[in-house]
């Protein structure tokens, strides 16, 4: 089986329009989305999934003009050009009760709003749109600036991504603290049920795939418009009530004739309005704030005060399942068609249930995205750049893989089984690695010799090491002794060459070696090292790789500390006075080295991501920084960090003394800096 890889939305599209390709090439093609919960959902054993329909492509291709057929499909998955036959309400709900209940349980039990919640889905991703009130809608676009503040339902079905989709940036978005408590609320439920060691009933089980997909698919919307839209966000600090104790259980008797010993549900109501309320406050008087939800008894709470509500009604389960939609869909407001992609809507419901995949009829070729499962791991720069775990799988190659290699075995060997990549690590120069790959772009093929004059090896083992990682990740094809590019190493030759250091990045985590040291740091944690001998004599290998993507970097002595973290120029320069002030003696002075280091191990922030940002907050005026001497001290001419630079259009990784001045100032050679904050 195919190991899973870190992927972003964009990347995948060229793998799911692969699958499609060959899918639809054959005659009656189809392919299904389907979901899964390996909490929640009965078997274990991932042979069972909740099959949401089937996808229709319209004949299309010919709009592409001369593209080849691969790049046509790969656009046909990036616009969205695709009809989804949305599985039958009634059939989604008998198969939910064979995934949640055993025979005994299925008489007496209810899905309540398990297939309502499954429906907000499809309005996150905006492929159906949510219904507002009349007059609200009468008002919308808007044309002047406004507030509006969203509760949790707000969130979760969907109406703050519409808003900020399509009323941005006329309108300010601001989410409540208590929206994010309420979440990771839920999120605690989940996970409290899902590691429940009690044999589960239907009705925890139901209760804890509610939870999921609440408190995920939540979170997901909020973190994608703070890391992956150009929304801007703000946050509300958490109100407190000074009749917070009316909203406790109080047994005196003196109050028993108030009734309010029983505690108000609707707190957190109460305090998403006070929000509104406090910023209404704080406005001008032509400025108007609106309470964005869902919920009646909010709406109606809102009215009460004074803050008109932007109220929209929680989307039915029939205007999702039974029905057609597309990824192609109009602009409410300008008229104008946009797309949703593909990928997009994979990546929502495998973060809402856990894994979803495409899954062929006729070829039996499947592509898994999945967000939650017991050997993923997570990490910061996930959710940065948006990665969730992936495998392609291909039924019918497989089969004849298959039958070849025993074929091969019988007639002697001939044919060779496949490596076990998972957890082999390689040992080769990285310097002579990147040449490769751009050498091997430039030639498209390339036979055993031109390989061993490129990275100059004289063992056999050597060349191979170059060779096994490579077919690992999927860059390049193997057959009799010739080694053919694929598209992997294509995108890989040009990012190096552009030092795109994030796509880089991703790639290299489509080796199976590579994407296990990953998660070796995301365990380790802040300012934890990472133990050197990870990996034997390889750890070297991988060490320079994690520094050149900018996920890791070495501190002499210490070992290997994880660099996931990229603040903004305003957060940078207040760690970045901080750290100063920490390290200064009262001479008004800290080394260069020895201030960059202090950063990978307190806040794993990579000498790169420091350079980058000093020079940035100092154009902002957020810091003023200067720097004295110009003789690095000899004993720390080893504490280095390996970075990507392109000399003369060939990549190569080039290591840097971080105890020298001109790392972070270019044409200084001090070795001591000075950094104050701008009120000094």
């Amino acid at each position: 089986m195919m190991p899973f890889y870190l992927n972003s939305p964009a990347e995948a599209e060229v793998a799911i329009a692969n699958l499609l390709k060959d899918e639809y090439s054959k005659p009656n093609g189809q392919c299904s989305i389907c979901v899964r919960d390996d909490g929640a959902f009965l078997h274990q054993d991932c042979q069972d999934w909740l099959n949401l329909g089937v996808l229709h492509f319209p004949d299309l291709l010919k709009g592409f003009g001369d593209l080849e057929e691969e790049e046509a499909w790969a656009n046909l998955v990036k616009l969205g050009a695709f009809e989804w036959h949305v599985a039958d309400h009634k059939v989604t709900k008998a198969e939910l009760k064979n995934l949640l209940c055993s025979e005994a349980e299925k008489e007496n039990f209810h899905l309540g709003t398990l297939t309502r919640d499954i429906s907000c889905i499809a309005v996150r991703t905006g492929l159906l749109l949510p219904t507002f009130d009349p007059a609200a809608l009468d008002e919308m676009p808007y044309c002047r600036s406004m507030t509006i503040i969203s509760d949790t339902s707000g969130v979760v079905q969907g109406g703050l991504d519409f808003v900020a989709c399509h009323l941005s940036p006329a309108a300010r978005i601001k989410v409540p603290s208590i929206v994010h408590m309420e979440l990771v609320g839920a999120a605690e439920n989940y996970f409290r049920l899902r590691r429940a060691t009690k044999t589960k009933n239907a009705a925890r089980r139901r209760k804890e795939l509610v939870e999921h997909l609440k408190s995920q698919g939540g979170q997901r919307s909020l973190l994608r418009l703070e890391l992956h839209q150009s929304t801007e966000v703000e946050r509300t600090f958490l109100l407190g009530d000074p009749l917070r104790a009316a909203f406790e259980t109080d047994n005196s008797g003196e109050l028993s004739g108030l009734n309010i010993s029983l505690p108000i549900r609707s707190y957190a109501d109460r305090l998403i309005l006070e929000a509104a309320r406090q910023h209404q406050a704080h406005s001008g008087p032509g400025h108007e704030v609106r309470l964005l939800t869902a919920d009646q008894g909010l709406a109606r709470m809102a009215l009460a005060e004074g803050i008109p509500p932007l109220y929209f009604e929680t989307i039915g389960s029939e205007r999702f399942f039974g029905t057609c939609l597309t990824g192609r869909t109009f602009d409410p407001f300008q008229g104008t068609v946009q797309g949703v992609s593909l990928a997009t809507v994979l990546w929502e419901f495998a973060t809402a249930f856990g894994s979803a995949r495409l899954e062929g009829k006729q070829t039996g070729s499947e592509f898994w995205v999945s967000a939650l499962g017991e050997d993923m791991s997570w990490s910061p720069y996930h959710s940065l750049e948006d990665l969730l775990w992936c495998r392609r799988t291909t039924g019918i190659s497989n089969v004849a893989t298959k039958t070849a290699q025993t074929k091969g075995e019988d007639q002697g060997g001939a044919e060779a089984k496949r490596p076990k990549w998972k957890t082999t690590y390689r040992r080769f120069d990285v310097s002579k690695l990147l040449r490769l790959v751009c050498k091997l772009d430039d030639a498209q093929q390339m036979d055993k010799d031109g390989v061993v004059q490129i990275v100059q090896t004289k063992h056999v083992r050597g060349f191979q090491e170059y060779e096994q990682f490579l077919l690992s990740g999927g860059f390049i094809s193997e057959s009799g002794g010739i080694w053919t590019a694929k598209p992997p190493l294509m995108d890989m030759s040009a990012a190096l060459r552009n030092e795109n250091v994030e796509t880089i990045r991703s790639l290299l985590g489509t080796t199976p070696s590579f994407s296990d040291f990953m998660g070796l740091l995301g365990n380790a944690g802040l300012g934890q090292p990472l133990d050197t001998k990870f990996a034997g004599r390889s750890s070297s290998t991988y060490r320079t790789l994690g520094e050149i993507v900018q996920v890791c970097a070495a501190v002499r002595g210490k070992g290997i500390y994880s660099t996931a973290t990229v603040p903004d120029a305003e957060g940078f320069a207040e760690i970045a006075v901080k750290r100063f002030r920490q390290l200064e003696k009262g001479d008004g002075l800290v080394s260069t080295g020895e201030w960059l280091e202090k950063l990978v191990e307190e806040d794993g922030i990579h000498p790169e991501v420091a350079r980058k940002l000093l020079e940035e907050a100092r154009q902002r005026r957020l810091l003023r920084r200067s720097t004295e001497g110009s003789t690095m001290q000899m004993r720390f001419r080893t504490h280095i960090v390996h970075v990507l630079r392109v000399v003369s259009g060939v990549p190569a990784v080039v290591p840097v003394h971080l105890y020298r001045g001109d790392y972070l100032i270019p044409g200084k050679a001090s070795a001591s800096l000075r950094i104050e904050g701008v009120d000094q």
